[in-house]
C-alpha cells in the first residue's frame, strides 16, 4: 500500500472503531467549542450546525472520529453531516457531500448501526 492508501485505511478503521449513536445534546456538547462564539457572530457552518441540532432534536445521530483530530457527526436519515479538524495550527470545519454520507452510511451498516 502507498502512503495515501495507508492513511485512508487508518481513517476508515478509526471511523469503524469510534462511530456510535449520539444524542443531539451529546453532539452539541462535543462540538460546542468549535462554534465561533468568541467573535460575537456565527458563521455559515455554525448556523447550519445549530439548525441541524434543532431539526434533529429527537433523532439519534452517529458521531465519531476519523483519527484523533478529525471529528464528525451525521444523520443517515437526513443525509447531512458535519466535520471538524483541529490539529496544532490547522483548524477547519465543513459539511459532508452526498458521496461522503454514502461512505459513512456503508461503514455504519458494516458496524451494524444501521440496517443493510
Amino acid at each position: 500500500m502507498d502512503t495515501s492508501e495507508l492513511i485512508r485505511e487508518s481513517r476508515r478503521q478509526a471511523i469503524l472503531d469510534s462511530m456510535a449513536p449520539a444524542s443531539p445534546d451529546e453532539t452539541l456538547a462535543r462540538f460546542r467549542h468549535y462554534l465561533e462564539t468568541g467573535t460575537g457572530s456565527l458563521n455559515e457552518w455554525d448556523e447550519r450546525f445549530l439548525g441541524f441540532i434543532r431539526e434533529h432534536a429527537t433523532d439519534t445521530l452517529l458521531a465519531g472520529t476519523a483519527g484523533g483530530d478529525i471529528h464528525f457527526v451525521f444523520s443517515p436519515q437526513a443525509r447531512a453531516g458535519f466535520w471538524v479538524v483541529a490539529r496544532s495550527e490547522l483548524r477547519g470545519k465543513g459539511f459532508f457531500s452526498d458521496f461522503d454520507i454514502d461512505r459513512l452510511v456503508a461503514l455504519a451498516q458494516e458496524k451494524h448501526l444501521l440496517p443493510a
